[in-house]
């Protein structure tokens, strides 16, 4: 059984942020649409205070897009850096 949070925060995803933004955000990364990618090389940059669910939301949208999801820490790449 999953815990309640998962189930939560799962539920809240489901019927409330992807039926706003999910598909608007697949075609941003390139994963829907007329725009669809095939190269998997897709970014997408999301900034805001630590404790807004970024993470959590993206994890979970990739996951339902078939998608990769790598988290990358920009603080801790460092100032040499140039490009992703």
């Amino acid at each position: 059984a999953k815990p309640l949070s998962s189930f939560v925060r799962n539920k809240l995803i489901n019927d409330v942020y992807l039926p706003i933004i999910g598909d608007n955000m697949a075609k941003q990364i390139g994963a829907l649409g007329e725009g669809k990618r095939t190269d998997l090389m897709g970014l997408l940059l999301m900034i805001s205070p630590p404790g807004y669910g970024k993470t959590t939301l993206m994890e979970y949208v990739a996951d339902r897009l078939g998608l990769i999801f790598m988290k990358i820490n920009g603080p801790a790449l460092g100032h040499n850096v140039l490009s992703l």
